[in-house]
């Protein structure tokens, strides 16, 4: 007898199927660990030490590491809900880290434009 609720491709007798029939979800920990790195070092160049993609960094791996839990329990709900959460947080840290790059560019292209003393250093 078919279950209603049940995709038609599930195994009946599966105790590992939670009712998901989306399948594994990326957990995103590569994108969530670059974005990190970069958001903590461009942040820090231009905030005077001030790391301000460390946390949502820390939260996007977090979440990624959910996951890949979730994955390997074969609760693929929650792990398309975490990678979801993981992958917003991890986009919020990259564009931390392209603001802090800008704000950083921005500060070096104002002080050689602004102070002609930093340019005869380099000549």
């Amino acid at each position: 007898m078919n279950d209603p609720n049940l995709p038609p491709d599930a195994p009946m007798s599966d105790p590992n199927y939670h009712g998901s029939s989306l399948g594994p979800a990326p957990d995103h920990m590569i994108f969530a660990v670059i974005s990190t790195i970069l958001g903590t070092i461009f942040t820090m160049l231009a905030c005077c030490c001030l790391p301000i993609g460390l946390p949502t960094g820390i939260v996007a791996i977090y979440q990624a590491n959910k996951a890949k839990a979730f994955n390997a329990a074969n609760n693929f709900d929650d792990a398309h809900k975490a990678a979801g959460q993981a992958k917003i947080w991890a986009i919020v840290t990259a564009v931390l880290a392209g603001l802090g790059l800008l704000l950083f560019l921005g500060s070096l292209i104002f002080n050689f434009a602004f102070n002609p003393e930093m340019l005869r250093q380099f000549r």
